[in-house]
């Protein structure tokens, strides 16, 4: 942990001065940016270096210590929507805080807008440092040879949610030619596969656009794993059974009600089964295709699942936002509890949400 925190809080306090007229806002600007800087600084001397699991929960122990992230998990309620043979489930929680995500978190500062031009997400570094009111601080780690920025989500729907964000203004998904997409999507399964690497204790997701990533600043999400299977594992576990456990395994109906797809082996052989999968997608559907990712570090070796998507089905009747990875695991989160109390969420409806989404048999019709 930062040992020296308060006497670094004390010494930032006293930088910024008292208001002052508007002539002299430039140089308060400066004053202010400077202090952003020297605790990002701070924190890298202090995390950079670390493995990165414990950097990323030290990281959130100091947001929690600069007033960024509250209680995670306060008035949070999770349960299990079980079949009717209890031979499977999906996972649901209520997480009243993450309705409140849209409007921010921090204190933002009304002279943001006169800071230099970014990609115009809050996920770029120069918009990290103002945006907050610099309450929020990150680390960079290289992550496959590239600078990702590590951050905390202060609206998480997992334990220890952060965010590794590009520190280059970079597009959440490929695009131009298929030779093109080909690589940007190898790329980041390759960088999936090293976060997952770097810290085995997290789940990596990645949504592409048109299936709910939120930001198109290039991002993967972060989660410490569950002690249990995901309801997605438990249902490849299960199709493996029939299939002698195949490097690449396709997990549909009856094992799970949306289309997906498990990957193993040597890393070069996964991102190209990866890459092969994403680009017969695009031979199905053209534009529409989309994909999202997740990584999990299984049996000492990761498991990507890759999961594709139409960019016209990304919403579900009756959930409230995008159907994202987390979804894809089997995982449920709605900000209000009123259709959960009523007992409208259940396993049926759950399921029904995943087949919505899932591209069915349009992926295997054209094999």
């Amino acid at each position: 942990m930062i040992a020296n925190y308060e006497t670094v809080k004390a010494a930032l306090a006293s930088l910024v001065p008292a208001p002052v007229p508007d002539a002299s806002l430039p140089s308060l600007l400066t004053l202010v940016k400077f202090a952003d800087r020297l605790k990002v600084q701070i924190v890298q001397e202090e995390l950079g270096a670390k493995p990165l699991t414990m950097a990323l929960l030290e990281l959130h122990q100091l947001q929690k210590l600069m007033g960024f992230v509250g209680d995670e998990f306060k008035n949070v309620r999770l349960s299990k929507a079980a079949s009717g043979d209890g031979t499977a489930h999906f996972n649901v929680g209520i997480f009243p805080e993450r309705g409140l995500r849209m409007a921010g978190k921090g204190k933002p500062l009304s002279f943001g807008a006169a800071l230099p031009d970014t990609c115009g997400s809050f996920l770029c570094a120069e918009n990290v440092l103002w945006q907050q009111g610099g309450n929020q601080v990150y680390f960079t780690r290289q992550v496959n040879g590239e600078d990702y920025n590590f951050l905390v989500n202060p609206f998480p729907f997992g334990l220890h949610h952060s965010v590794a964000a590009s520190s280059q203004c970079q597009p959440q998904s490929p695009r131009g030619t298929l030779e093109m997409i080909a690589a940007g999507l190898g790329r980041r399964i390759a960088d999936a596969l090293d976060l997952a690497a770097q810290a085995r204790e997290f789940v990596v997701l990645w949504n592409g656009e048109g299936a709910a990533a939120s930001q198109r600043h290039l991002h993967f999400q972060q989660l410490w794993k569950c002690n249990e299977p995901y309801p997605l594992q438990a249902a490849a576990q299960r199709a493996s059974l029939d299939k002698s456990d195949p490097a690449v395994l396709l997990i549909d109906e009856p094992y799970y009600p949306l289309t997906s797809f498990r990957l193993r082996g040597e890393g070069s052989a996964v991102i190209a089964a990866g890459v092969e999968l994403a680009l017969h997608w695009r031979t199905c559907v053209g534009e529409k295709a989309t994909e999202n990712l997740i990584v999990i570090w299984e049996a000492d070796a990761p498991s990507l699942y890759y999961v594709p998507r139409h960019a016209d089905a990304a919403y579900a009747s009756g959930f409230p936002g995008q159907v994202g990875a987390f979804e894809c695991l089997g995982n449920f989160i709605f900000a209000n509890g009123e259709l959960f109390d009523r007992g409208g969420v259940d396993y049926a409806f759950l399921r029904r949400l995943l087949r919505d989404v899932s591209i069915g048999r349009s992926f295997t019709a054209h094999s």
